[in-house]
């Protein structure tokens, strides 16, 4: 089983960077026998094109799930990696992805545990062309987005609703696999697999604003610290990280 990451590396700001950084140090941390690439995006700038990170992060996910040949987790690295992921493939199923039961917040969309079976690179060549059409086309976008928030999130959950080709999908709770802001007061820390930062929580810690829960507040801060009492120039040699160049901009 191998876990995959990328992130962006925007101009004039590390909080990625911090971010990433913390993600690794908690997966060596948890996970210490876990295999991992993480990989380091340049920025993509198009002014005036809403959604293009994201896009463009998209098809990245994309054309690195379709590469493997194991199982795999593909994540967002603004997470703290908790252990016990491995456990998710106890289970049956081609791709597994983190839900909760909320109207328009259904699922998280940072967590794809997958089995590379043609099923499975079937869906995402799916998933990454209706990503495409509400990239084109704010109507999409808009029908998307009534039903799940969020760029490519709103894309996974209309093609996980709207598949129409045979695949075995299964839904983990976010609570366990994946502690996004609406979990963070109820997690159990005794059986939480990754606790994800974001919004509020990124907000305050990257600047003075209030603080959603002190209790993963102070995890994360914690975290850093430790991590970075080892070299801190030359971390992403020390993690690993590798960079894709090749992967430039691309509106089309």
């Amino acid at each position: 089983m191998k876990i995959i990451g990328v992130y962006f590396n925007p101009p004039e700001s590390d909080v990625y960077e911090r971010l990433t950084r913390v993600f690794l140090y908690s997966l060596r941390k948890n996970m210490p026998d876990t295999r991992y690439e993480v990989y380091e995006i340049p920025f993509p700038i198009i002014e005036g094109k809403r959604f293009q990170a994201q896009m463009e992060k998209q098809r990245i996910w994309t054309k690195l799930a379709l590469q493997q040949t194991e199982e795999y987790i593909i994540m967002d690295t603004d997470m703290m990696v908790m252990g016990g992921l491995t456990e998710a493939f106890k289970e049956n199923f081609d791709i597994a992805y983190t839900s909760r039961r909320l109207f328009r917040k259904p699922l998280n969309g940072g967590m794809l545990f997958c089995r590379p079976t043609a099923a499975t690179n079937d869906f995402w060549d799916e998933w990454i062309e209706n990503c495409k059409e509400a990239y084109e086309n704010k109507s999409i976008q808009n029908r998307n987005n009534s039903k799940c928030k969020g760029f490519a999130q709103s894309a996974l959950w209309h093609t996980i609703q709207n598949y129409a080709f045979p695949i075995d999908i299964k839904a983990l709770p976010c609570h366990e696999y994946n502690a996004c802001d609406e979990e963070w007061n109820n997690i159990n820390y005794e059986n939480v697999k990754a606790i994800h930062i974001k919004g509020r929580m990124r907000k305050a810690l990257f600047g003075p604003k209030q603080i959603p829960d002190q209790k993963v507040y102070n995890l994360w801060r914690e975290y850093e610290r430790e991590c970075y009492s080892g070299n801190q120039e030359h971390w992403r040699e020390d993690y690993g990280v590798m960079s894709l160049p090749d992967f430039q901009a691309n509106p089309g």
